[in-house]
């Protein structure tokens, strides 16, 4: 019985770390610069390249604090916050507040004693570009400066052989093509519809006001759903009138998406289950402390989720469109349900 239980505790382990193994053919550049990593190699966990937490993120710019007791770390610079544990992952611009989406579908762990950070999930919050060539088995990282410097170069070249006119394009940038468009900046609406563009600004607009009443109510599940007061406490129910919540979902799921914003629309309608679920769990009155706590932050992980896929929508609609939504619709509508 004793060499069976062994012999199943061996095939557990193995199971288990099956999905993790350490790889020191994969390559790092940044910048067009191979990096070295003398000492812990990258890791691919369930096919994402994993790095130690200092090897890449300070060539990025970030400052880097660690806090042995929670075993998290602080990433500071090029404009955001980012908090890394072996629980989650939380982006925040310094502009703004608000929360940047990231994708933590494989999260930060400590292994063979040092603390291993997604890759691409991390850098693409400084806005830098992370690519991977399956055959060269290449990660390359793009930093902002150098995407800003070519982006810069081929206007100048497009300018030059007469295929744009100067001063009145901009360049965007599309992660599926890795294909530089131009758009005309005197007509940032690009072929935006007005249905579509109704849509997008009631959809915008009301998210606000979910967002804003929040804050105004210091509405502790509501804050904590939204990222904006995490603590490792637990949290109670706060029964209370969320009633205008619920009108403000009832609007956004009776709202029609134009023939172009079709794709987007579901996202709005599990972002407002999402709400309507953690009003529920407030006005209820069955749910014990800890029970609401674990269904608060269940919602505010699957928001961060129904908020990437969002954002991803919007930007390909975009992109796609050639519409400049900062000029449009303003500068954080990618983070709306942030």
């Amino acid at each position: 019985m004793k060499i069976k239980n062994i012999l199943l505790g061996l095939c557990l382990s193995s199971m288990l770390t099956a999905n993790i193994y350490a790889d020191s053919a994969v390559k790092v550049e940044f910048d067009g610069k191979t990096l070295e990593f003398p000492d812990a190699q990258p890791k691919i966990v369930d096919s994402r390249t994993m790095v130690p937490l200092r090897s890449i993120f300070e060539k990025l710019g970030f400052g880097i604090s660690w806090d042995a007791n929670t075993r998290s770390a602080l990433l500071s610079g090029n404009g955001v916050r980012v908090q890394v544990s072996e629980s989650d992952i939380i982006a925040f611009s310094k502009a703004s507040g608000l929360e940047i989406p990231v994708d933590t579908s494989v999260l930060p762990r400590i292994m063979d004693d040092r603390f291993y950070l997604p890759l691409r999930a991390i850098a693409q919050t400084t806005g830098a570009q992370v690519g991977w060539d399956a055959d060269a088995k290449l990660v390359s990282i793009k930093s902002p400066a150098l995407l800003d410097k070519e982006a810069k170069e081929k206007e100048k070249e497009l300018i030059e052989s007469g295929k744009i006119k100067g001063d009145t394009s901009v360049s965007v940038k599309s992660e599926e093509t890795d294909e530089l468009k131009y758009y005309d900046s005197t007509d940032p609406t690009g072929l935006l519809k007005p249905s579509d563009e109704k849509y997008l600004k009631s959809v915008f607009d009301k998210l606000g006001l979910i967002h804003s009443w929040a804050i105004e109510h210091d509405d502790h599940a509501l804050m904590r759903f939204y990222g904006m007061a995490y603590t490792d406490g637990e949290i109670s129910p706060n029964i209370s009138d969320h009633s205008e919540l619920m009108t403000l979902c009832a609007e956004l799921e009776a709202l029609k998406p134009g023939s172009e914003t079709s794709s987007i629309h579901p996202h709005v309608l599990n972002f407002t289950l999402k709400v309507r679920s953690l009003c529920t769990s407030c006005d209820s009155g069955t749910l014990t402390a800890p029970q609401f706590t674990e269904k608060i932050d269940t919602l505010a992980k699957e928001r961060k989720t129904i908020s990437i896929d969002f954002a991803r929508a919007l930007n390909d609609y975009f992109i796609q469109n050639g519409v400049l939504y900062e000029s449009v619709f303003g500068e954080y509508v990618l983070d709306s349900m942030n």
